[in-house]
């Protein structure tokens, strides 16, 4: 359960208008039952021959939002179907962690290749999910319905997204998130701030639809924000107590390495 923005980032502060590189920015909302352990701080981990860069799921080890030191950033949703075009019935004690599959996929080199390979994923080893594979220049989204898992769509980097996804049904919170998104960050300047109202923003009469989400036996329990350059990776990771307020802030960064 997740909500994940993207937007473009202009040139650094440091370069003068209209030069240097572009990146983009991505915040992730995690949401996960209340008694779910914390997870740790980013951390700079072996993937392959790759390193890279996300913070650690206690439970699998693994992650939901992770960059390499090529620029193939991956962030992972679980996926929640209408009960109409619901998934096979899967043994659960069979199924493996999804949040294996971000450091799988970060051993990639490009994102050409993590896109491959996250198409040759058995589906039927996982739980639904999404996976969102990005750079500089755009965004893939791949998808899994526990049957087979196929290309959802591209969009380039100027093109501001938002992914959703919840227990209750990602159908019933991908609309008002959509339409709340795009009036406080796609039709507005598009800026980090206006980013970050978005992913703290909650209804007081709908907290279960809402970005900063609430409810009975789950929470918005973290905030990650990775900034994505070609020549390094920022990340900096907040967990929220109850009310949704941050209780500490960890940063890290990561170097980018000369493509093979």
């Amino acid at each position: 359960m997740c909500t994940v923005s993207v937007i473009p980032l202009p040139p650094r502060d440091a370069l003068a208008p209209g030069e240097g590189p572009t990146g983009c920015r991505i915040v992730c909302n995690r949401d996960e039952r209340r008694e779910r352990p914390a997870a740790r701080p980013p951390t700079v981990r072996a993937c392959g021959k790759r390193t890279a860069l996300m913070p650690i799921d206690p439970d699998s080890d693994g992650s939901w939002l992770g960059v390499n030191d090529l620029g193939v950033a991956i962030v992972l949703l679980n996926a929640t179907l209408r009960s109409d075009a619901a998934s096979p019935k899967q043994d659960v004690r069979a199924l493996m962690s999804r949040g294996l599959i971000v450091p799988s996929l970060l051993e990639a080199d490009s994102c050409d290749q993590a896109f491959q390979r996250a198409l040759n994923i058995k589906a039927s080893d996982f739980k639904p999910f999404r996976l969102v594979i990005i750079n500089t220049h755009g965004c893939v989204v791949v998808g899994s319905d526990g049957r087979d898992v196929r290309c959802l769509g591209a969009t380039p980097a100027d093109v501001p997204n938002v992914f959703s996804s919840s227990g209750l049904g990602d159908h019933l919170v991908e609309p008002p998130r959509q339409a709340l998104f795009d009036a406080v960050v796609r039709d507005q300047d598009c800026t980090r701030a206006q980013q970050d109202a978005f992913h703290s923003h909650q209804w007081p009469n709908h907290q279960h639809l809402s970005v900063k989400m609430n409810r009975a036996d789950a929470r918005t329990i973290s905030r990650t924000t990775l900034a994505l350059w070609p020549d390094r990776a920022t990340m900096n990771y907040q967990p929220l107590d109850e009310q949704g307020n941050a209780t500490s802030t960890d940063e890290a960064e990561l170097r980018m390495q000369d493509r093979p």
